[in-house]
């Protein structure tokens, strides 16, 4: 049995899919975000992260190509200011091989 906040999600989702899959659409069509979701990229999904303070992350796709790493975490929702930070920590860490 669905809680009542997932009633209500589902019947939005429902309600909303034409205008939801259009502005997915659009999202995946500019270049750089297509990019994450090319067939020869080598994708670890919700892949933990130690940091050095021996704290873990979990961004929800860590893309390697051709010598390049790139750290996605999808927020939805207000903006959350400690996101920005939380990346660069994940990134940071890659570049230092940890």
């Amino acid at each position: 049995m669905l809680s009542e906040n997932s009633f209500w999600k589902v019947n939005y989702l429902r309600k909303n899919q034409t205008d939801i899959e259009r502005r997915v659409n659009e999202m995946v069509r500019i270049p750089q975000v297509a990019d994450w979701f090319m067939p020869d990229n080598k994708v670890l999904r919700e892949a933990g992260i130690l940091l050095p303070s021996v704290v873990t992350r979990r961004p929800d796709r860590v893309i390697f190509k051709m010598g390049k790493t790139t750290i996605i975490d999808f927020k939805f929702g207000e903006e959350n200011l400690i996101i920005p930070n939380r990346l660069s920590v994940s990134q940071s860490s890659f570049r230092y091989g940890i």
